[in-house]
This record gives structure tokens, C-alpha cells and sequence, in this order.
């Protein structure tokens, strides 16, 4: 496996997402996109149901996800 490391990092910004505020460090995150839409074009139809886009959501985090983007 290879690894990659990064040796400079940007300035830290600050998000207001509802009641949290979330502090990112300038290093690159990682999202993971959650389709729960019948007519998305990936993954269409696959993840309609509360459980199979919850059940996606959780794999998608445990590979690493720092967000999510469900839509």
C-alpha cells in the first residue's frame, strides 16, 4: 500500500452547520456522497429506503468518510 503525506496545509476555517461549528485544519477531507434519489445518476434507486442509505452512510464513514453529502 502506498502512503502519501502532506507537507503543507492550507489556513483553518470554521463552518456553522446548524448548532456545531466544525474547524477543518487546511488538510484535505474526504466525502462520501449517499444517493437517495430514484433518478440520481450513480447509483439510481439503490439507496431509496431509510435502511439502505443508513446502512451506506455507516459503511462510507468506517472507510473513512469525514462527511457525508446526502442527496
Amino acid at each position: 500500500m502506498t502512503t502519501a503525506r502532506l507537507t503543507a496545509s492550507g489556513p483553518s476555517r470554521r463552518w456553522r452547520i446548524g448548532n456545531e461549528v466544525w474547524q477543518f485544519d487546511g488538510l484535505p477531507k474526504l466525502m462520501g456522497i449517499v444517493n437517495v434519489t430514484p433518478d440520481s445518476f450513480s447509483a439510481g434507486g439503490q439507496f431509496i429506503s431509510v435502511s439502505a442509505a443508513s446502512e451506506h452512510a455507516l459503511k462510507l464513514v468506517g472507510e473513512g468518510a469525514d462527511l457525508l453529502d446526502i442527496g
